[in-house]
This record gives structure tokens, sequence and C-alpha cells, in this order.
């Protein structure tokens, strides 16, 4: 797992509705389960911390 692994996971939410649907489901172990069902294993921290190191490119 890692902050990569959550920018990852963000390209895939952002062209995935049905990732988007499904990560909406309560609870930690269940995003754990979606985020490694695409490739791309990451804790809910690691995709905060992958957005605000995007935040950090834009200028």
């Amino acid at each position: 797992m890692s902050v990569d692994n959550g920018e990852r996971f963000i390209t895939l939410l952002e062209t995935d509705l049905g990732l988007r649907r499904k990560v909406r489901e309560p609870g930690e172990s269940a995003f754990l389960d979606h985020s490694a069902s695409v490739g791309a294993s990451c804790k809910p921290c690691e995709v905060v911390s992958a957005m605000i190191r995007g935040m950090g490119s834009v200028s």
C-alpha cells in the first residue's frame, strides 16, 4: 500500500462510476477490498495524501 497506489485509485475512481458506488459502502475493510480488487491497494489516508500531493503540483 502506498500513496502511489492512492494516486492510481483516484484515477480509476474518476473513470469508473461503478467503483465510485462501491467505495461508498461503509467501513474501511470494504474500501480496502475494493481498492485491492482493481490493483491499487491503498488505505483511505493514502488516497487523501495523494489528493494533497496532486494539489501541490497544480500551479
